[in-house]
């Protein structure tokens, strides 16, 4: 990685469609104890439902240049600063344990500062990292099925097929829509879905067969969870740390490219205004949001920091989707808006009114700075 200020002003990956990439392959050590506890042996029905929503999802964005407002962005914001806390707090119990938080912390500020200087991670490199990810769960994933871990016994009440909205909805983490300013075409949107949806299926398969629905929901990192007691745990630990700065870096440059947006609309306060001469991004605005995440990774779990995360991105998906109002909306925006509203609902009622306490002051604040 080489601070670079080429092509991007904000650093980070070169190319959105890899930055979603990593997103959802940290995801991958994220995900699977939320969905478990909520959905039990029915969690790949949410995985289904999270996929065929991100597929309609892709039909709205396809062909048309991707805009939020800015209620949107600063949503946006909220997301992925948590997004960012739960990313990192479960690489860091992946190789530490109980001590993760220092950890998680030191991941979040070293990926902030690299982003900040211009940091550069090229296409090339990034694709190596996100295929030596998948080759070491591959290895992770050989090595427990020749070792056959013994089960564990757990009195964790799961859910079933009640459960599977709210799996759909914390899986939906795996499918990160398109940036603003991407034009997406609709042929590698729905590629880079049916491999995530694979490699995702494939994944949770395995481990509903290996240890169950109740290891998974017991455990925070649950991959490294099921590979335990074996030589498995040091590749997991290793690929989660991998996914998890990735990530973070394209978590960053995505707060880094909105901050950006929202400093030319007049969006920001002065204070947090004032850009970098480098890179062009309000640094203020962006430790701000590091401060957040930092925050987070030491109030709250990972899993209430998933759902949290998710909470914020639907209701800013949603209002992407109607960004021209219903009338104006083509049928994929409309159903896609609907399917994520339906999401939304699904979650724990005090993560929606959380969420929906945010939006509320943001429209409050925007109606006051007119």
């Amino acid at each position: 990685m080489r601070a670079h200020s080429d092509e991007t002003r904000t650093g980070g990956l070169r190319q959105s469609d890899l930055s979603g990439v990593a997103v959802a392959a940290a995801g991958l050590f994220l995900v699977w104890s939320p969905a478990a506890l909520e959905a039990g042996w029915w969690l790949l029905l949410g995985l289904g439902l999270a996929a065929v929503l991100a597929g309609i999802g892709a039909l709205a964005e396809s062909g048309r240049e991707i805009h939020d407002g800015p209620t949107g962005e600063w949503l946006g914001l909220a997301g992925r600063a948590l997004a960012a806390s739960a990313v990192a707090l479960t690489a860091a119990d992946s190789i530490v344990g109980a001590s993760a938080r220092p950890l998680a912390v030191l991941l979040i500020v070293g990926a902030t500062l690299f982003v900040l200087r211009g940091g550069l991670v090229p296409p090339a490199l990034a694709r190596l990292l996100l295929g030596l990810v998948l080759l070491l769960l591959l290895a992770a994933a050989v090595i427990v099925a020749l070792a056959q871990p013994a089960a564990t016994e757990s009195a964790t009440v799961i859910g079933g097929p009640e459960g599977s909205l709210t799996a759909a909805a914390l899986l939906l983490f795996l499918f990160a829509p398109a940036t603003p300013g991407e034009a997406p075409t609709l042929r590698r949107s729905l590629l880079g879905l049916g491999i995530t949806v694979v490699v995702a299926a494939l994944l949770g398969a395995g481990l509903l067969l290996v240890a169950g629905p109740r290891e998974l929901a017991d455990a925070p990192a649950s991959l490294s969870a099921v590979a335990a007691g074996t030589p498995a745990v040091v590749p997991v630990g290793i690929a989660a740390v991998v996914a998890s700065v990735l990530a973070l870096v394209a978590l960053a440059r995505r707060d880094a490219s909105a901050l950006v947006r929202l400093a030319d609309a007049g969006e920001i306060p002065a204070p947090f205004a004032f850009r970098n001469r480098r890179t062009g991004v309000p640094a203020a605005g962006q430790l701000a949001v590091c401060l957040v995440s930092v925050l987070a990774v030491v109030v709250l779990d990972a899993d209430a920091l998933l759902a949290f995360a998710v909470a914020a991105s639907l209701i800013a998906l949603i209002l992407r989707r109607l960004d021209r109002g219903v009338a104006g909306a083509r049928w994929p925006a409309i159903v896609s808006a609907a399917g994520a509203l339906v999401l939304l609902l699904a979650l724990p009622s005090a993560t929606a009114a959380a969420v929906a306490i945010l939006l509320a002051l943001l429209l409050i604040v925007r109606a006051f700075r007119r």
